[in-house]
């Protein structure tokens, strides 16, 4: 072979040679390229353990559900009683039936004809028209009983054995059957039966 003809042949090589790197680069900066290439590490960032702000999130909601337990508490959702829950079933249901028994008594004896109680599943219902109705119910899951009333609102009351019975959830110098006999002795005198107000007996809690 003749010295030219071997300038020449290297001469080609040499340019297969940088063709082939130009094609290279051109295919690995593609858009093509690009996508396929942002799709695996998308792939492979989703398939990444939980970061440490992903615990500190976790560990923000337990924070929050402390708190809102706090306010819980803060507002009577739970109770300060010693009562087990077998306690507060059985003096609770004593109680309720003879809050009712005496309820029938007053509205049965003292009250104008269209006034009525019910009691059904821990719910005591007193409807007093005019005047509105009284809900008492009992809530087994705070250990209390609550009551809705038409002249003093809605109230909750936990037993406290030291206190003589059920108290004010805030007030222990509110008690459940004082509060409503109270109430419904007033709501007899507006009646204008101020003898059946003083001759009923009371709630007897």
């Amino acid at each position: 072979m003749s010295i030219s003809a071997a300038r020449s042949t290297r001469l080609l090589k040499s340019i297969h040679s940088q063709q082939a790197i130009i094609n290279k680069r051109i295919q690995t900066t593609s858009p093509l390229h690009t996508i396929s290439t942002f799709s695996k590490s998308s792939q492979q960032h989703k398939r990444l353990p939980s970061s440490p702000s992903a615990s500190t999130n976790i560990n923000g909601f337990r924070q929050f559900a402390s708190s809102s337990s706090k306010r819980q508490v803060e507002q009577g959702e739970k109770t300060e009683t010693t009562l087990s829950p077998e306690e507060y079933e059985k003096i609770s249901e004593r109680d309720m039936d003879l809050l009712h028994e005496n309820l029938e008594i007053y509205v049965e004896q003292y009250g104008p004809n269209d006034w009525e109680v019910e009691y059904s599943s821990g719910v005591m219902t007193l409807k007093l028209p005019p005047h509105g109705t009284y809900v008492i119910n009992k809530q087994p899951p705070n250990l209390q009983i609550w009551i809705s009333s038409p002249v003093s609102g809605p109230s909750r009351f936990d037993f406290k054995q030291n206190q003589g019975g059920w108290v004010h959830h805030r007030n222990d110098d509110i008690k459940l059957g004082k509060l409503l006999e109270e109430e419904l002795r007033g709501l007899l005198e507006k009646q204008g039966n101020k003898g059946g107000s003083e001759e009923w007996e009371g709630t007897g809690l």
